[in-house]
C-alpha cells in the first residue's frame, strides 16, 4: 500500500565540501498511534516505513514517519567499490549496486538493486502487539530490493546532499527446507489474518499446502516439495532447482481437468499445454507420481499437448508414469507426447527418463530433439495405441533425434503399430548422430529399431516374433555404425536391413526372417560407395529365407562376411545351411558351432574373451577362464583389487578393508593420532584437533555480484571437558576458514554464540547474519557436535567466478587466537561443475 515507503541514507565521507554533515535516518517505534506519541529509536542505515495516512505515503510531505516496520543498519559511513561500470556501495547492513546514469532534462535515472540486513525483527504497527522475531514468518531478515530512481537537479537545493526518488520492489529472504503438500481439507495455500490471507509456506508437515504450484512458488532452489498421496487438478510450472517427489505413481497424480498453453514448442511460435512444464532450470527432479491427461484431452492439435516438458532446463524423471496424454477427437496431431525434452532459444536441456512407464500417447512417448539436448532413457515400459487406423499419428515409443544426443537403455517399448502397414510407427526411432540403444525389448511395433545416423551404437537389444511377427525389426541408415549382440526373430520381411558404409554387424543372432537376415542395400544415406565397405562377421544367421542378401552390391571391396555360424557346420549355401546372395560376398572361413559372443548375446557378451559369459563372468573384463576368487566376493582375483577383502574398500579410499584402520570410513592417509589401530575419522575417543568434514558445497559469486556461498558438514570432537567448548566459544566465538585448491579463502569470525535447549546446543551467528554455525549434541559420546557452517553472500575476490577444485580444507578456530583447540579437516572427494564445488566424505 501507499502508506509505506523505503528510506536508505548512504553518507559518503568526506561530503562534497566538508561543510555538510552527513544526513541522519532515525527509526521509530509506534507509541500511541500519533506522531506526537512516536518513539525515535536511534540511526539506522535503511528503514521501510509506515506513514501517518492510509492512502498518503513518503510521496505527500506533509505525512512523517509514524513506525518503521522493517529496520537494519545503524548509519554508519559507506565503503564505495569504483571502476567502471556500475558501483557498489557497502555500508551497515545494506550492499547497493548503483548502474550507469542515464541522463535526464533535469538530472538522470539510475537502476538500483541490492540486499538489506535487518535487525532480525518486524516493529509492528501497533501499540499492543510486540515485536515478532522474522523466524515467525519463515523470513531470513534478509530484504532484496530493485528498481529505477531519479535525481532531479532542478527541485535538489541541498549542497552536499542528493535526493533520489522513485519505486522500488522488495523480495524476501525466506528459511528453506521440505515443503509439504496435501489436498484440501488438510492442505491450504493461504491462512487467514486479520482481514486477509497470508500465504502458507508449507514448511510444516502438519499445516502443508493444497497445491504443488504454491508449494513449487514458495520453496528455495534446492527444496523438496513432498506431495501426499491424492488427485491434484492443475498444471504445474517449475522454473528453479527442486524435487518434487510423490508417494507413489500409485497414488499420487497430476490430473488437472483442463490445460491452457504455457510455454512453446517445436517452433517458437507454436505453443504448448504441458501438464508439468520445467524450464529454464537445472537439476529438476520429478519423482514417485504419475501425471494423467485423459481429464483435461482436447479435440485440436493446436495447442500442442505434453505430460511433462524439460524445455532449456535439467533435471531427472524417475518412477514417474505419463498416460493418456492424446486428443482423441483430433487425429493425425504431431505435437502430442508423454515426456518430451527440447532445447531452443540458445538454451540447453539434459534430462534423464527412468524406472517409468509411459502409456496411450498420441504421437511419442519420450522424446528428445533439437541440438543442446542430451537425454538418457533408461529402464522404461513404453506402450502405445498400435494398431491406430489410417489418418492417425503413426506412433514412436521413443525418439532422439534433430541434432540431439544420448542413450536409450534396457526399455521396454511395444504396441506402435499402424493399419494399413504404409508408414512406420517405431517402437524406437533414432534420427541423430552417435546415440546409444543397449539392451532394450521391442515387440508389435510396425518398425522396431531404426536408427538413422553416425557413428551409433545398437547393442543388446532383443526383438522376438512375439506377440506377433515384427515386419521391419532393425533398420541402420548412415555410416560407422556398431551393431553388436542383438537378437532379432521371426520377420516377416528382413531381419537387419543396412544402408551406409563402415558398419559393423558382430555377434547377432538373427533367425526366421522372412527375407534376408542380413539385408545390405546398394544405396547409401550419405551418398557413398554402394553398400561398402560394411562386416557382417561372427553372428549366427540362421533359418532365413536368405542368410546375408548382398547382391545389390556391385562392386569392390568385398562384403566381410567371416566367422558367421549359418545354422550348420559346414557353411554358408551348404545343404540345412542359410545362403549368402552377391558376388561381393566373402563368407569364409565360417564357424562351425555358435560364437561364444553370440551364445552369450542377451547375457552381456563374452567381452574378455575367455568363454565365459560376461553376465556371470566373475571379471567381464579380465581374462580370467577359471574364475577364481578368494574372498568369495564374486569378484574374480584377476581384477579384484582387493582380492583377501571380501568388502572390496567399502569405504572407497584406497586401502583394503582387511588392513584398512576404518574399513567403513574413508581414510586413505591412515591418521591415528592416539596410535590405538583405530583410525582418526571413526575414532569417537580420538586426542583433540578431530574435526572430521563429511560434506562441503562451494557456490561461486556471479561476476559483480555478491552471491557466492559455503556449506560445510562435519562431525567435530573436542574431547574437552562437558562444558569447555560452550564456554569458549560463547566468552571468546569461533573463527572459520575455508580453502580450495584454487583461488577459494573465505575467512570469517562469529562472536554471538549462545547455548540452546536442554541439550546444550550451541549456535552462532556472525553480526551481520551472513555467517552461521550450529553445533548440535551427537549421542555417540559427550564431546561430539554435528556441525554445519555457512558462509553467505560471499564476493568473487573470496571465492572466486571460475571453477573450484579440491580438495577444500576447513580451519576451526575457538577463541581469537590460534590454540590447541584448533581444528582442521580436509575432504578430497570433490565433483566440480561450473559455479560449484561438491565435496563428500570418502
Amino acid at each position: 500500500p501507499d502508506q509505506f515507503g523505503f528510506d536508505l541514507v548512504l553518507p559518503s565521507t568526506p561530503t562534497a565540501d566538508g561543510s555538510v554533515p552527513a544526513p541522519t535516518l532515525t527509526a521509530y517505534d509506534n507509541g500511541n498511534n500519533s506522531i506526537a506519541g512516536r518513539i525515535a529509536a536511534g540511526s539506522v542505515t535503511w528503514a521501510i516505513n509506515g506513514y501517518t495516512g492510509p492512502t498518503d505515503g513518503p510521496a505527500n510531505p506533509a505525512n512523517d514517519v509514524i513506525n518503521s516496520l522493517f529496520r537494519g543498519g545503524s548509519g554508519a559511513d559507506t565503503t564505495v567499490a569504483s571502476g567502471s561500470g556500475p558501483v557498489t556501495l557497502t555500508g551497515d547492513g545494506v550492499t547497493v549496486t548503483l548502474g550507469v546514469p542515464v541522463p535526464t532534462m533535469n538530472g538522470f535515472l539510475i537502476d538500483v538493486d541490492g540486499v538489506l540486513v535487518s535487525d532480525g525483527l518486524i516493529h509492528w504497527f501497533t501499540t499492543t502487539t510486540p515485536d515478532s522475531p522474522v523466524s515467525n514468518f519463515e523470513l531470513t531478515g534478509d530484504l532484496f530490493f530493485s528498481g529505477t530512481l531519479e535525481y532531479d537537479g532542478t527541485t535538489d537545493m541541498t549542497v552536499g546532499m542528493d535526493f533520489y526518488s522513485g519505486s522500488i520492489e522488495f523480495e524476501a529472504g525466506v528459511l528453506c527446507g521440505t515443503r509439504h503438500v496435501a489436498l484440501p481439507p488438510a492442505g491450504a495455500d493461504f491462512f487467514p489474518v486479520g482481514p486477509g490471507l497470508a500465504p502458507n509456506t508449507c514448511r510444516t508437515p502438519g499445516l502443508p499446502c493444497a497445491t504443488i504450484q504454491h508449494a513449487v512458488d514458495v520453496a528455495c532452489p534446492g527444496d523438496i516439495v513432498d506431495v501426499a498421496a491424492g488427485t491434484y487438478p492443475e498444471q504445474v510450472e517449475i522454473a528453479k532447482a527442486l524435487t518434487v517427489r510423490g508417494a507413489g505413481a500409485a497414488s499420487t497424480v497430476i490430473e488437472p481437468s483442463s490445460v491452457v498453453a504455457n510455454t512453446a514448442s517445436l517452433s517458437t511460435s507454436n505453443p504448448a499445454a504441458a501438464i508439468v512444464l520445467v524450464r529454464d532450470a537445472t537439476d529438476v527432479r520429478i519423482e514417485d507420481l504419475a501425471v494423467d491427461g485423459s481429464t483435461a484431452a482436447f479435440n485440436a492439435c493446436a495447442p500442442s499437448y505434453f505430460g511433462v516438458f524439460y524445455r532449456n532446463a535439467s533435471g531427472t524423471v524417475d518412477g514417474v508414469d505419463v498416460r493418456d496424454v492424446l486428443q482423441p477427437g483430433a487425429v493425425g496431431c504431431q505435437g502430442v507426447v508423454g515426456i518430451f525434452a527440447q532445447s531452443g532459444a540458445g538454451g540447453a536441456t539434459d534430462l534423464t527418463v527412468s524406472n517409468g512407464q509411459v502409456t496411450n500417447y498420441g504421437k511419442n512417448g519420450i522424446t528428445c530433439n533439437e541440438s543442446a539436448t542430451v537425454c538418457a532413457i533408461e529402464a522404461n515400459t513404453v506402450i502405445g495405441r498400435g494398431p491406430v487406423p489410417l489418418g492417425d499419428a503413426a506412433q514412436n515409443g521413443i525418439q532422439i533425434g534433430f541434432g540431439a544426443s544420448g542413450r536409450i537403455e534396457g526399455n521396454t517399448v511395444q504396441d506402435n503399430d499402424y493399419l494399413p502397414q504404409t508408414v512406420c510407427a517405431t517402437g524406437i526411432l533414432v534420427l541423430a548422430d552417435g546415440v546409444e540403444v543397449l539392451g532394450n525389448t521391442l515387440s508389435a511395433n510396425f518398425c522396431d529399431l531404426i536408427a538413422i545416423g553416425n557413428g551409433g551404437r545398437i547393442e543388446g537389444n532383443d526383438i522376438p516374433a512375439v506377440p506377433v511377427p515384427n515386419a521391419f525389426p532393425l533398420a541402420v541408415i548412415g555410416d560407422g555404425n556398431d551393431v553388436d549382440q542383438n537378437r532379432v526373430s521371426g520377420s516377416t520381411t528382413d531381419g537387419i536391413y543396412v544402408d551406409g558404409i563402415s558398419n559393423s554387424l558382430t555377434c547377432n543372432r538373427i533367425t526366421g526372417s522372412a527375407g534376408a537376415g542380413v539385408l545390405i542395400d546398394a544405396v547409401s544415406a550419405t551418398g557413398s560407395t554402394a553398400g561398402t565397405p560394411n562386416t557382417v562377421a561372427s553372428n549366427v544367421i540362421a533359418g532365413n529365407t536368405v542368410g546375408l542378401d548382398a547382391s545389390a552390391v556391385t562392386s569392390f571391396p568385398l562384403i566381410d562376411a567371416t566367422g558367421n555360424f549359418w545354422g550348420c557346420a559346414t557353411g554358408a549355401n551348404s545343404p540345412g545351411c542359410d545362403t549368402t546372395a552377391g558376388s561381393f560376398v566373402d563368407a569364409t572361413p565360417f564357424a562351425t558351432e555358435e560364437p561364444v559372443c553370440v551364445t552369450c548375446a542377451g547375457a552381456g557378451g563374452d567381452s574378455d574373451g575367455d568363454g565365459v559369459c560376461s553376465n556371470v563372468d566373475n571379471c567381464p573384463a579380465v581374462a580370467n577362464p577359471g574364475q577364481e576368487d578368494a574372498d568369495g566376493d564374486g569378484i574374480g582375483d584377476a581384477c579384484d583389487v582387493c582380492p583377501n577383502d571380501p568388502d572390496d574398500d567399502a569405504d572407497g579410499d584406497g586401502v583394503c578393508g582387511d588392513v584398512d584402520n576404518c574399513p567403513a570410513d574413508a581414510n586413505s592417509d591412515q591418521a591415528d593420532l592416539d596410535g590405538d589401530g583405530v583410525g582418526d575419522v571413526c575414532d569417537v575417543d580420538e586426542s583433540p584437533g578431530s574435526l572430521v568434514l563429511s560434506r562441503a558445497t562451494l557456490r561461486h559469486s556471479t561476476s559483480g555480484r555478491p552471491n557466492g556461498n559455503i556449506r560445510v558438514n562435519g562431525l567435530l570432537n573436542t574431547n574437552d571437558t562437558e562444558t569447555g567448548f560452550e564456554a569458549t566459544a560463547v566468552a571468546g566465538g569461533l573463527s572459520v576458514r575455508v580453502q580450495d585448491g584454487a583461488d577459494v579463502d573465505a575467512t570469517a569470525t562469529i562472536t554471538g554464540c549462545v547455548v540452546k535447549g536442554s541439550r546444550r546446543n550451541i549456535q552462532c551467528k556472525s553480526s551481520n547474519r551472513l555467517v552461521v554455525a550450529n553445533f548440535r549434541r551427537d549421542p555417540r559420546g559427550p564431546f561430539l557436535y554435528r556441525s554445519t557452517i555457512v558462509l553467505k553472500r560471499l564476493d568473487e575476490t573470496t571465492v572466486g567466478t571460475g571453477v573450484a577444485v579440491g580438495p577444500v580444507d576447513v580451519l576451526l578456530e575457538e577463541g581469537p587466537t590460534i590454540q590447541r583447540n584448533d581444528r582442521i579437516g580436509e575432504l578430497e572427494a570433490c565433483v566440480p561443475r561450473t559455479r560449484t564445488l561438491s565435496c563428500r566424505e570418502g
